[in-house]
């Protein structure tokens, strides 16, 4: 397997803050379907905010070497991208589902084996652009720091924001429609990721880059 890149851990925030910035947009989007109204908290503790970070990482970095990493690329390798992905997104989708709580709410359990595919798709694309996981794991790392700290449902002491007016689906067709939403946001961020011109050239599929992981 190739090595996470040795410079230091600042090098990951530019990646941090665009995964915060994304999941605040995705958030936002929601907000504006369903009505719910955005407020600053007034108990924020920062040190719970930095302390989040810290506990998010070890997650975020075990799961990218699980499902980016070298079996990820060497799967591409004996396959191709689209297998790898198939067969990837489907496992990262069961790691998250599997779960007593998740099984026993439905429209959980549909969100879920939805939006994680995409999430997949979303830091496969990042790998396969980047050629190392300084992407990926920045964008993981940052998006799951912010469902835990961005935005409550309470003014609480471990949230930026927090939300009023929360909206309870009644009817599938509008719970649907925001699953199409939420994902079809994170779709077009990988659609840029993947276009944008200044990551560096994707990786080979025939034969990945012997330096990615």
């Amino acid at each position: 397997m190739g090595s996470i890149p040795r410079p230091g851990i600042l090098v990951y925030y530019p990646w941090l803050v665009i995964g915060i910035v994304a999941l605040g947009i995705s958030a936002y989007l929601r907000s504006l379907y369903t009505g719910e109204q955005w407020h600053i908290s007034s108990f924020t503790d920062q040190s719970v905010l930095w302390k989040g970070l810290y506990y998010v990482l070890p997650g975020v970095l075990v799961q990218e070497l699980m499902f980016r990493g070298y079996l990820f690329t060497k799967t591409i390798e004996v396959s191709s991208v689209v297998k790898a992905n198939i067969i990837f997104s489907i496992l990262f989708m069961l790691v998250h589902v599997l779960d007593r709580d998740v099984l026993q709410q439905p429209a959980q359990l549909i969100f879920l084996a939805v939006a994680i595919p995409v999430g997949h798709l979303l830091f496969a694309t990042a790998l396969l652009r980047s050629k190392t996981l300084f992407l990926p794991i920045g964008l993981h790392w940052g998006n799951n720091w912010a469902v835990n700290h961005l935005a409550g449902h309470t003014n609480n002491d471990h949230s930026i924001f927090y939300t009023t007016n929360s909206h309870i689906f009644s009817d599938w067709p509008s719970f649907i429609f925001l699953i199409l939403i939420f994902n079809g946001f994170f779709l077009l961020v990988t659609f840029m990721i993947w276009k944008w011109p200044k990551t560096v050239s994707s990786v080979s599929l025939s034969k990945p880059d012997k330096h990615a992981i």
